[in-house]
């Protein structure tokens, strides 16, 4: 994929001249910094993972919890590297080349790799205080609101819910 970046790089060079050239660095240093500020994070998604499914009581059998223990982190992969890719893409427009380097020189210190760690566990948990958050807000929110409307009637009931409306 290196070699993909490259290239598109050279041939940048050649037709677009020293905007191309910036805009490829930046690149280059966006990939670098996100590849650095995820080292560690597929060790950390499996702790975690292993975690969760050890809270699991008896009732989740033992066939299904070595399912999700093979399959979860594989999966959640490949929806990953569109998101790392839009990551890197907003990282090379939002900062400068000097603040991509910066970050970089730093987050190849050892410090900087205890710092992504640090923010990586923080996130994750983080990660989970919104969804709790999300969750009894939205319940909260739509209690109330159908406390004030009448939200049975706004959806279809029975068997009409599924099918779609003639004209």
């Amino acid at each position: 994929m290196r070699h993909i970046y490259i290239i598109a790089a050279i041939v940048g060079l050649v037709f677009a001249g020293p905007v191309a050239a910036q805009t490829s660095g930046r690149q280059a240093l966006a990939e670098r910094y996100v590849q650095l500020s995820l080292i560690g994070m597929d060790k950390m998604m499996q702790e975690q993972l292993d975690a969760q499914i050890a809270q699991w009581d008896a009732s989740v059998p033992a066939e299904q919890a070595r399912w999700f223990r093979r399959h979860a982190l594989p999966i959640m992969e490949t929806h990953m590297q569109p998101m790392i890719v839009a990551m890197t893409s907003d990282y090379a427009e939002r900062f400068t080349e000097a603040e991509l380097g910066a970050l970089v020189a730093f987050y190849e210190t050892p410090m900087g790799r205890g710092i992504a760690r640090k923010q990586m566990e923080a996130g994750m948990e983080q990660g989970e205080l919104l969804q709790q958050f999300e969750v009894a807000y939205l319940t909260d929110l739509m209690t109330k609101f159908c406390a004030q409307f009448d939200c049975e009637g706004a959806a279809p009931k029975g068997d009409a819910a599924g099918k779609p409306s003639r004209r």
